[in-house]
C-alpha cells in the first residue's frame, strides 16, 4: 500500500498535491521519457475507477525557465496534460519555491501540502 493509496482510503478534504516536473533542456531523451511514464504511472493511485481523485486538489506543473501550472481535476485531464508536454529552456527552481509559497498562503491552517519534484538536478 502507497501513500497515495492509503490517502485514498482517507478523507481528501485539506489535501493537496503538487508535483513540479522539470522540462529543462537538460532531462532530454530518455530522463523526460522516465519522468512522463513514472507520472503515467501514478495515475492510477491518483484516481480510482470512477474518476474520483484521492486529494481534493491536484497541481501538475513543468517547469523550466518559466512554470506551466494546471490543477487536474480528472484521470483524463492528468495523462493529456503529461502526455503533451515538450522539453523547454533553462532549469529555474525559484518560479517552484515561489509556487509553492503561494500554495502555502492559500491553504488552511491544518491542510496537508504534498509536494514531489521530478529533476534531474
Amino acid at each position: 500500500m502507497t501513500a497515495l493509496t492509503k490517502s485514498v482510503e482517507s478523507s481528501k478534504d485539506g489535501k493537496t498535491l503538487i508535483l513540479f516536473n522539470d522540462k529543462s533542456g537538460s532531462m532530454s531523451g530518455e530522463p523526460f521519457k522516465a519522468l512522463k511514464e513514472g507520472c503515467l504511472s501514478l495515475k492510477d493511485e491518483l484516481f480510482n475507477a470512477k474518476d474520483k481523485c484521492s486529494f481534493e486538489k491536484v497541481f501538475v506543473n513543468f517547469y523550466d525557465d518559466r512554470l506551466v501550472p494546471k490543477e487536474i481535476k480528472k484521470m483524463s485531464e492528468y495523462v493529456s496534460h503529461i502526455q503533451n508536454m515538450n522539453i523547454g529552456g533553462m532549469t529555474n527552481f525559484t518560479i517552484c519555491m515561489e509556487e509553492i509559497y503561494q500554495q502555502a498562503k492559500r491553504s488552511n491552517k491544518g491542510d496537508e501540502l504534498s509536494i514531489v519534484f521530478f529533476t534531474d538536478g
